[in-house]
């Protein structure tokens, strides 16, 4: 099974109508094939995100409840070494990159792990080519 870091803003164009997108669609169809790798911050994320979009009427709760299904029918590890790298290497990308630390422990995650890294974000994506990381295709 490959091992994919995969980022919130491919996870939640899985959800969110407006930001969906071949890329993120093909992720999902391939889930039964990889093992999704996650920073500690990303349930938090997710999380956050729901509940915005949920205000702003771009979710429903219902909407919001199945995609918690979903998630949880997702075979998805949560690093439990993401906060001992952050004044580490997750500082280190965020000063040579300028992206942030939310973004750089997806980063940092991916290259300790030797995994792919799955992102829509530019920033994200253009300093993990920098850095020589495997940027995931489904």
């Amino acid at each position: 099974m490959t091992n994919v870091v995969v980022d919130a803003s491919v996870v939640l164009a899985w959800f969110l109508r407006d930001e969906q997108n071949t890329y993120a669609d093909a992720l999902l169809t391939s889930a039964n094939s990889v093992s999704f790798l996650v920073p500690q911050h990303w349930t938090l994320e997710i999380a956050n995100v729901f509940a915005l979009a949920e205000n702003v009427g771009r979710l429903t709760a219902s909407d919001v409840a199945g995609a918690l299904n979903t998630l949880g029918s997702l075979q998805i590890e949560v690093d439990s070494e993401t906060y001992s790298s952050a004044f580490g290497m997750t500082l280190s990308l965020c000063r040579r990159h300028r992206i942030t630390a939310y973004d750089a422990a997806y980063l940092e995650l991916a290259l300790r792990k030797g995994a792919g890294l799955a992102s829509l974000d530019r920033k994200l994506v253009a300093a993990a080519a920098a850095e020589g990381a495997t940027l995931f295709q489904p």
